[in-house]
């Protein structure tokens, strides 16, 4: 693998512990013996949410692999969707982008050079869009979060979306750099419906789908609220 040996990128923990450790400076009430310590320590471990932990795992392999992968997969199922209507209404069809085929129309649109095909660069939100135009005529609505604690503020533009739209939204980050696919949304509580592109394999049953992870409803607190998002949302004609 290309990169130095025991880079704190490429481990999980210690990220872990930079967000220990503005937990417990961010306390009203700082402690002042070992005790007190401690005892603010296991608190501020058992109060770091289960949902971060696995996104920094899961971003490891991306940043082990030069990005490669996950910001991909919600592109195609995005693509699915599309090809799906137009098929139930006799529209144009296609088939799927594969990962190359994906890359290469990025470097077609001349937004990759053409080393970009077979390598494991990562695409994001902007990317995906004008994949989406380029290979389906489907323009999409970017929408910039600034802070994960802001997700709320956009809750009706995503319930709106799928009201009238349908489509699965894809959804990056900086800090949570872990790609999503958004399915739909809950506003009590609020929550949304989250697609991981990290699952992989044959599903044998709707129990199977949700019992493994591949399809959850992630409460909106759960996300990273230093990290910011991107929504991309396809603007597909209704219909």
């Amino acid at each position: 693998m290309d990169g130095p040996a025991l880079s704190p990128d490429l481990n999980p923990i210690e990220h872990v512990w930079d967000m220990l450790q503005k937990a417990l400076s961010a306390r009203n009430v700082q402690p002042i013996t070992l005790q007190e310590l401690e005892t603010a320590l296991v608190a501020e471990w058992n109060a770091i949410p289960q949902n971060r932990i696995r996104d920094l795992i899961r971003g490891m392999r991306r940043r082990c692999e030069a990005g490669w992968g996950c910001g991909y997969r919600p592109l195609q199922t995005m693509c699915a969707w599309v090809i799906h209507q137009r098929t139930r209404t006799d529209d144009k069809t296609s088939v799927v982008p594969s990962l190359k085929n994906i890359q290469e129309a990025l470097v077609a649109m001349g937004d990759k050079a053409a080393s970009f095909v077979g390598s494991r660069e990562w695409i994001g939100s902007f990317e995906v869009s004008i994949c989406m135009d380029y290979l389906l005529e489907v323009p999409c609505k970017i929408i910039h979060v600034t802070s994960g604690a802001l997700l709320y503020d956009h809750i009706e533009a995503l319930k709106k979306h799928f009201e009238i739209v349908g489509a699965p939204v894809m959804m990056g980050g900086d800090g949570d750099n872990a790609s999503k696919g958004i399915l739909g949304v809950c506003c009590d509580p609020p929550s949304l419906l989250i697609l991981d592109p990290h699952q992989y394999g044959k599903v044998t049953s709707l129990t199977d789908l949700y019992d493994r992870g591949v399809v959850s409803w992630r409460p909106l607190t759960t996300f990273v609220k230093d990290s910011f998002y991107n929504l991309c949302l396809p603007q597909y004609p209704h219909s």
